[in-house]
């Protein structure tokens, strides 16, 4: 996983910053991991300081208790999937869920897709990478096909659209202390962009195995 990283890292670099991003008008439903609040916080304030260092200008960030790791993307309503597909969602994460023990993650390391500043989930166990794969089979729809199974790269993402007025290095300082967390809750839910704000509504939470 630390590879796939750092090959993302070579890849998108020179272009973070360089590319607009567009808002989506519709919700998108979310499998995702909600942060502990004291990491989500330290998270949120050295995301705040890599803007300042590297004078990140505009984009819309994400507020602190909005901050998540995404399990897999479900996608739209009526794109992706169809009404009663949201109830078998709910039932297969419960099923799921009441068999997956909890399991220990890590958070470090800054990185970037074009339009995106996120910061590195390390799976060191490699259950994070088990229950996805397990997600993405019992639950097939998805809005991007392309970034799941092996192509997954779990992350939080930080701040979206972000400028950037000098292309960043391969070199630029982005490490930071690791912090390390328990994954035991799942949610499902959906969420879209109005203007500079997330609005995110909860369908459903379940607690993994302790």
């Amino acid at each position: 996983m630390t590879e796939k990283f750092k090959e993302n890292w070579n890849k998108n670099v020179a272009l973070f910053g360089q590319t607009d991003w567009e808002q989506e008008a519709d919700f998108c439903y979310y499998i995702e991991a909600p942060l502990p609040l004291k990491i989500a916080q330290r998270l949120f304030k050295l995301g705040q300081k890599f803007k300042t260092d590297l004078a990140l200008e505009k984009g819309q960030w994400i507020k602190t208790e909005d901050l998540y790791l995404t399990v897999t993307l479900p996608g739209r309503l009526g794109t992706h999937f169809q009404k009663n597909d949201v109830a078998f969602m709910k039932k297969t994460l419960e099923s799921i869920t009441a068999q997956t023990p909890q399991f220990e993650l890590t958070v470090e390391n800054f990185n970037v897709f074009p339009n995106t500043l996120w910061a590195e989930i390390h799976d060191i166990s490699g259950r994070l990478q088990q229950l996805h794969e397990t997600l993405c089979t019992e639950i097939p729809f998805s809005q991007h096909p392309e970034f799941r199974y092996a192509n997954y790269l779990p992350h939080i993402s930080l701040a979206y659209g972000v400028h950037v007025a000098q292309p960043l290095k391969v070199d630029t300082a982005r490490n930071f202390e690791p912090m390390n967390f328990t994954f035991n809750t799942l949610r499902l839910g959906k969420a879209k962009w109005q203007g500079s704000e997330l609005s995110k509504i909860k369908s459903a939470e379940y607690t993994l195995k302790n």
